[in-house]
């Protein structure tokens, strides 16, 4: 079987988001669920090792969306998610971002871009905290033509 890549081309590990499954799960349930709402509960979490895809739509200053992308995750915590990606992104940009958990169900989480660092050859790390799901925001919007999730199709 062929190993999935990246938009950016690198390869990542299939299709199980963490080494510590449970623990991303959590995570992500806690934000999707409305369990971990203030800004307490998010800030200064432990971070996970996050290995899976994730699929990402920006929201640019007039209000539309991009194209879906697809970057290699990092690490997650109560308050974000870190990407790895050979492009920059924006500070305070906002999307949304539709992730994998380990039972195979795909989750879309409102996103901003909190910081880009440069890392080592030509790759970057790029912070994102969860927000609320923009409204302009649905599952729909990170399937490829034939209506399938771009994280299905890489």
């Amino acid at each position: 079987m062929e190993q999935p890549t990246t938009t950016e081309g690198e390869a990542v590990e299939n299709p199980s988001d963490s080494s510590d499954g449970t623990s991303a799960d959590k995570i992500i349930s806690g934000i999707q669920d409305g369990s971990l709402t203030t800004e307490e509960e998010r800030r200064g979490g432990e971070r996970h090792p996050f290995q899976g895809r994730v699929a990402i739509v920006l929201i640019n200053e007039d209000k539309q969306l991009s194209m879906p992308m697809v970057y290699q995750g990092v690490d997650i915590s109560c308050g974000g998610l870190c990407i790895q990606s050979r492009g920059m992104l924006h500070t305070d940009t906002l999307g949304a971002v539709q992730l994998r958990k380990s039972s195979g169900d795909l989750v879309v989480i409102g996103v901003r871009v909190c910081h880009c660092r440069y890392v080592e050859k030509g790759m970057h790390h790029i912070g994102l905290a969860f927000i609320d799901t923009p409204n302009s925001v649905s599952s729909k919007v990170f399937n490829d033509p034939s209506g399938r999730s771009v994280l299905e199709c890489t």
